[in-house]
């Protein structure tokens, strides 16, 4: 873009990378009603992965990407539809064709999403996906049902089956007019929404080991709603929509000769990739249990194919993945994944809200660290040194800590009523004693509600059995 066109836009996000992934961003920013850099970001990557998936391949893999964003109900997370709508739109009277490239919104069944792929002159296509954590969910489930697992299956393939040479074979079911002939080298990005606390509480193993979510890329914001742009850029720059049209003109010419444009790397590029498929693989060997070994599983595929993406996205007639792309890539990919482990470290995810023993859990791990930890760590939580060298903890530090888990800010109570129930559980149970107000007040100074184990080695050893030998 221009300076010119640039004149009533916001400044450019740092966080975007050059070339067509970062313009796209900026157009989605720009003519968001609250605009959102980590939306828009994730937002220009699903695009341009929607149109050059299959056109591109690095190492022998396709570009096509699964996208998922992760915001509150209205931080904006429809500015990348619309975005899209608008940018598909003007583009349209350039090159028609564009129109070909947009997906269904919704997939509802394996047969279905075989349909639209094979219908295709080409097979490539983006879909824009509401609640797209959910139906990962109800897909990696257990209790899944045909539809559901059968589209997870299909959804396995596709990601790897945009590479020149990929065949995705053809479907055989009992109704005839479901059945495909085989497609070759389909190309499937899908840009999903969804929202932390619905995502998070339904996230648990079986998501991992399916080996669907490991593909996904993950894009959280925290970022602050922003006052309204009431100064939206609500038509595309020009320049914006010519290097839309130049790259759909390349996917298209590289598709009427059935044969992919290879994306190199450059010397350091190449080199960085090569130390970073190491550390993945390390990271993967040295993982403390089976959901961390799954996040870091495919973590070189995912960066090496999102670098290829920048860099086709900079120059689609001569792409080359330079030492920039490769870093950019690779620092995105480890930083959502250490996030999403953080998140399973913390016990932030799972089926948690209104789970009791689950809170009880959370507050004896709180507990047996505040008893084995040194004093400096809690004084943030009010704790004072007469009360942590006697090991007496108050209802305050346990709320500090715990209100803002899922297990107890989703629980149907609240934060405040799942703790005290969690509290009166353990003093039921006799794990913990309340010292009386008086008694708190003469030896501590304090008001606040006391308490402390009964017996610390048993409450340290209760912890371990439900928590594992890792506290």
């Amino acid at each position: 873009m221009s300076a010119n066109e640039r004149s009533a836009a916001l400044p450019r996000p740092d966080t975007f990378p050059p070339g067509l992934v970062g313009d796209v961003a900026e157009f989605i920013y720009n003519a968001a009603p609250y605009p959102n850099t980590t939306i828009a970001l994730a937002g220009g990557i699903a695009f341009v992965a929607g149109i050059a998936g299959r056109a591109y391949n690095v190492d022998g893999a396709g570009l096509n990407q699964y996208v998922l964003t992760l915001a509150p109900t209205g931080a904006g997370k429809e500015a990348v539809a619309e975005g899209i709508a608008r940018l598909m739109s003007a583009a349209y009277s350039k090159t028609p064709r564009i129109a070909e490239f947009r997906g269904p919104g919704e997939l509802v069944s394996a047969p279905g999403l075989f349909k639209w792929l094979h219908k295709l002159a080409t097979p490539v296509m983006l879909s824009i996906i509401g609640e797209f954590g959910l139906m990962l969910k109800a897909m990696a489930s257990p209790s899944a049902n045909a539809n559901m697992a059968g589209l997870q299956r299909v959804l396995l393939h596709l990601w790897s089956k945009s590479g020149q040479g990929s065949v995705f074979d053809a479907s055989a079911y009992s109704d005839s007019e479901k059945n495909t002939g085989p497609i070759k080298n389909p190309s499937l990005t899908i840009f999903g929404e969804g929202v932390p606390e619905s995502f998070y509480s339904a996230l648990d193993v079986g998501m991992i080991a399916s080996g669907l979510l490991p593909r996904v890329l993950l894009f959280e914001t925290a970022e602050p709603k922003p006052y309204r742009n009431r100064n939206r850029m609500l038509e595309p720059p020009p320049a914006l929509i010519e290097g839309v049209a130049a790259l759909v003109a390349q996917c298209l010419n590289h598709a009427a000769t059935d044969r992919a444009h290879g994306v190199p790397l450059d010397t350091q590029a190449g080199a960085t990739f090569e130390a970073f498929s190491r550390f993945a693989v390390d990271m993967e060997n040295g993982a403390a249990n089976d959901q961390t070994r799954g996040l870091w599983a495919r973590l070189d595929l995912k960066a090496l194919k999102l670098a290829a993406l920048i860099a086709v996205g900079r120059d689609p007639f001569n792409p080359r993945v330079t030492h920039d792309d490769a870093m950019w890539a690779t620092n995105l990919i480890v930083d959502q994944t250490k996030a999403l482990i953080g998140k399973f470290e913390r016990g932030e995810v799972g089926e948690e809200a209104g789970n009791e023993e689950k809170q009880q859990a959370e507050v004896l791990r709180c507990i047996v660290e505040y008893i084995e930890e040194p004093f400096a760590r809690f004084e943030v939580y009010g704790a004072t040194e007469p009360l942590h060298k006697r090991h007496v903890f108050t209802q305050s530090y346990l709320s500090r800590r715990l209100y803002t888990l899922p297990a107890f800010k989703l629980d149907r109570l609240g934060p405040t009523g799942a703790l005290k129930r969690a509290i009166q559980n353990l003093l039921d149970a006799g794990d913990i004693a309340e010292i009386y107000k008086a008694q708190a007040l003469k030896e501590f100074g304090t008001t606040a509600r006391c308490f402390q184990p009964v017996a610390t080695k048993f409450l340290m050893d209760r912890l371990r059995k439900k928590v594992g030998p890792g506290v």
